[in-house]
């Protein structure tokens, strides 16, 4: 609401440091034909058909580099991550950096996994899922670099009654449509 009363008034706009948040300020800027820069977005969504957006990424690096200390400081000793097995995928590139920290923290990497979503959850979803709750396996903390199914793996999650201590999401906080298919769920999401 308030980017759509301040785009009439400005050259530029700035977006806030969240995709879910972007999005609005990029709509409100393209409907003004302004210029908008959104620091940190990554959804595809803030800059589709709309030329006159612009992003800032951080590094992949930053965006992990708070929250794995921070959990290690609080017991966490293990650690999984999955990707978006798309090639090219912006978010596969955020957990590149997931083997540096393991090491740096002393963190346990027990693997990591690539989700194609094909339509079949069963086949995409529910098999990594099930894997990760074995005992063997069973992270403390996992890192999930995905952005265009994070509704269906948490479906997934749930159908195999499987939850770590801490689940990172990199991209789907803060996206109304993954809010409102998560529900609740959202509010333990990191």
């Amino acid at each position: 609401a308030a980017s759509d009363l301040l785009a009439p008034q400005s050259d530029v706009m700035m977006s806030p440091y969240s995709s879910g948040l972007a999005y609005y300020v990029s709509k409100a800027a393209h409907e003004n034909n302004k210029v908008m820069f959104a620091n940190g977005a990554v959804r595809p969504d803030v800059f589709e058909f709309r030329p006159a957006s612009f992003g800032v990424l951080p590094s992949g690096y930053s965006y992990l580099q708070q929250i794995l200390p921070l959990l290690h400081s609080k017991g966490a000793k293990s650690i999984y991550y999955v990707t978006d097995g798309k090639p090219g995928n912006f978010v596969k590139g955020l957990c590149g950096f997931v083997p540096d920290f393991a090491r740096e923290w002393g963190l346990t990497l027990k693997g990591t996994s690539a989700i194609i979503d094909t339509g079949n959850p069963q086949t995409d979803f529910d098999v990594v899922a099930s894997s990760l709750s074995r005992e063997e396996l069973n992270p403390d903390i996992l890192v999930s670099c995905i952005d265009t199914f994070c509704d269906k793996w948490i479906a997934s999650l749930r159908r195999v009654n499987w939850s770590p201590k801490a689940l990172i999401i990199t991209v789907c906080p803060g996206s109304d449509f993954f809010e409102k298919s998560v529900k609740s769920d959202a509010e333990y999401i990191l």
